[in-house]
């Protein structure tokens, strides 16, 4: 089985949600990851290190939620090196962060791209 960023059927199976809402929430989650990915990268190039703490603490419950797992992770990480005011290399975590979020928003796309698909398989 191939490893993958967002565990969607684990999704569905907590929530109980049919194939369509689960998509349309899916859609919402991309938009929202879309959107703060955008400000994480703003605020790590302005040097705001407080909002970026705020943008990393709400994107984690929003990966959280939706089973970003890969995303959820990184975002814990980035975390703490800020928590701990630990700037070594933060270029790298923030980069591995939007491509791992780059990577979730795809794979979403992939798995509904089918029209009228009604599950959607491990």
């Amino acid at each position: 089985m191939k490893d993958r960023h967002v565990d969607i059927v684990g999704f569905q199976n907590m929530t109980g949600l049919d194939i369509t809402l689960t998509k349309e929430l899916y859609d919402i989650f991309i938009d929202e990851m879309v959107m703060q990915n955008q400000n994480l990268e703003r605020s790590f190039t302005e040097g705001d290190f407080e909002e970026l703490l705020k943008i990393i603490h709400d994107l984690k419950g929003i990966a959280d939620s939706y089973r970003a797992d890969y995303v959820y992770f990184n975002l814990i990480e980035v975390e703490k090196k800020l928590k701990r005011n630990d700037l070594t290399n933060l270029i790298t975590y923030i980069e591995k962060l939007s491509e791992d979020m780059d990577a979730a928003v795809e794979e979403i796309h992939s798995l509904f791209r089918e029209k009228g698909k009604q599950t959607i398989s491990k």
